[in-house]
């Protein structure tokens, strides 16, 4: 056996005394295995793994075992861990961004580990990171060695990542969460490039995420974790076919399903209390609400050069309708979003609101049209601002556009809106990082939906959701959009969540429109290569 944890706990000193972080986790890896660890945030996952390596933080206390090598990890020295970290085991993080010095080149970062592990430098360290550039198929491998974090896109930043933690040819690989928010493409790519390096070097993997879809693609055994405890764990394909716990079997029912549709997605919360998964009412589709005829948009780059974000872009939304826009970074979908409300000037084509051409209006009127435009974006925390308290923050736009209302008025509406999205309006005094994930983009949803909106942009809205946290908030869209007939324009990257919200899906490629149709046609019978391909690399749900 590879690893064997047996009885890990995990615990943190605070002000309120000690915090369970992992309670009593025991499993085993054998070597050339792939061990998947899902759960939600907070679940313990990280933690677990961090443990094991003595990187937990300075109040931080572990107990247990955890024998690797044949040799004990648990309450091994800094200097002897050392040795093991990012030699015998790599570790590969979420986010390579935040994980990578900004200020070195990529060849320096990876000559550093083989500096203090294998004591390469010079030429024979650069020809050791060219090796392994080329084994993750990074294009133009040498020219990347020279090149900072920043010059490269998320999925090659994420290839360097790998090619780092396995510099060392380590027979262990920690990936933790190494394809969330990534394209769907690349996280095909990034995942299909793990199996090969597996077969390649003989690794094992601990791959941890919160996505079943991407753990049944990846590994042959599953750990299951809720609340710092294992709640199931076994051979992927048997857990899949029969899961054993409740908590398990909502997981995999929450996360939206490419071959079945459904109006409202299965929630832990509705599992564990034994409700039915009630379908919705459609809402009434209407009127054209939105046209947009040639739509263009031009960057303008340094030394005076244009870069064409969106080119000859057309499509309709009605009342009450949903239209997916779907692609990969950099397709364009962000920016038809930010020319739609105003916030990017187009450099050809035009925008209707019902028959008023946007361009012609002036400044006021502008600004009265955008109390029926509102958005809500990717990141929920860092779209509120936290100075303010979430109250005054879902108010504010009530501020700017019903200035006859008092402050208790205002916060009376917030009040409202806060229950509506399925929050207790007691919390309206509180500050954003005092809410999970989940609840701060329910306050985004409040805070764009108290104006009453015609049309609710959704920017990414999901994407760096838990799955159980994204099918309540997908839920929560549908539902006030029947009520209140809103018009969505829902912006994602997933094809599975796109199908599951659009009445018709756009997609989008370098800037155009390579196909539109309605969501049933373009799953079913896609015309284009491009759609065919996003279809394609989504992660099935069936581990065969």
């Amino acid at each position: 056996m590879l690893l064997s944890v047996k009885n890990l706990n995990v615990s943190f000193s605070s002000s309120d005394g000690n915090v369970a972080a992992v309670r009593d986790v025991s499993f085993d890896l054998a070597a050339g295995q792939t061990l998947g660890v899902v759960g939600e945030s907070g679940s313990g996952k990280s933690q677990t793994m961090m443990a094991l390596l003595g990187l937990l933080s300075a109040n931080g206390h572990v107990a247990g075992s955890a024998v690797f090598e044949g040799q004990e990890l648990i309450g091994l020295g800094q200097k002897a861990l050392q040795t093991v970290r990012g030699n015998r085991i790599g570790l590969i993080f979420q986010d390579p961004m935040t994980s990578m010095n900004p200020y070195l080149t990529i060849g320096r970062q990876m000559s550093e580990v083989l500096e203090w592990h294998r004591g390469l430098s010079g030429s024979a360290a650069r020809a050791e990171c060219l090796r392994f550039l080329e084994a993750v198929k990074i294009p133009e491998a040498a020219r990347r060695l020279k090149q900072y974090p920043y010059e490269l896109s998320g999925g090659q930043r994420q290839r360097v990542m790998i090619a780092m933690a396995l510099l060392c040819e380590p027979t262990l690989l920690i990936a933790d969460e190494p394809t969330t928010a990534l394209d769907v493409t690349i996280q095909a790519e990034i995942l299909s490039l793990l199996a090969d390096i597996q077969q390649r070097f003989n690794t094992s993997i601990i791959f941890i995420t919160h996505d079943l879809a991407v753990a049944a693609t990846l590994c042959d055994q599953l750990v299951v974790m809720r609340e710092g405890k294992i709640v199931e764990q076994g051979q992927t394909a048997a857990i899949f076919a029969n899961p054993q716990q409740i908590y398990t079997r909502a997981l995999i029912d929450c996360i939206p399903d490419m071959q079945k549709t459904v109006s409202r997605l299965a929630t832990v919360e509705a599992y564990e209390s034994g409700e039915p998964v009630l379908e919705l009412a459609r809402p009434t589709v209407g009127e054209t609400l939105l046209r947009v005829e040639h739509l263009s948009v031009d960057y303008r780059l340094a030394g005076g050069a244009k870069f064409r974000a969106v080119d000859d872009v057309s499509f309709e939304l009605k009342q009450g309708e949903t239209l997916g826009v779907v692609g990969e970074s950099g397709s364009g979908k962000s920016s038809v979003a930010r020319a739609l409300l105003g916030l990017n000037p187009i450099s050809g084509g035009q925008i209707f609101w019902g028959d008023k051409s946007l361009a012609e209006l002036g400044e006021g009127a502008w600004r009265l049209l955008r109390q029926h435009m509102q958005v809500v974006f990717q990141d929920p925390l860092a779209s509120l601002n936290p100075r303010q308290t979430v109250g005054d923050s879902v108010a504010e736009p009530l501020l700017v556009f019903k200035p006859e209302l008092s402050r208790k008025q205002r916060l009376q509406e917030a009040a409202r809106w806060f229950a509506r999205v399925g929050l207790d309006p007691t919390m309206l005094e509180r500050y954003p990082h005092e809410f999970s994930g989940g609840q701060c983009q329910r306050i985004g949803i409040a805070r764009a939906l108290v104006l009453q909106p015609q049309l609710l942009i959704c920017d990414e809205a999901v994407s760096a959701l838990d799955v159980s946290v994204q099918a309540q908030v997908l839920n929560l869209l549908k539902d006030l959009q029947a009520e209140y007939g809103l018009s969505l324009l829902f912006i994602a990257h997933d094809l599975a969540v796109v199908k599951h919200m659009s009445d018709r899906v756009l997609v989008m490629n370098n800037g155009r429109v390579v196909e539109q149709a309605s969501a049933a046609d373009i799953y079913q019978q896609a015309q284009h290569p491009y759609t065919q391909q996003l279809i394609a690399a989504v992660p099935s749900m069936n581990p065969a």
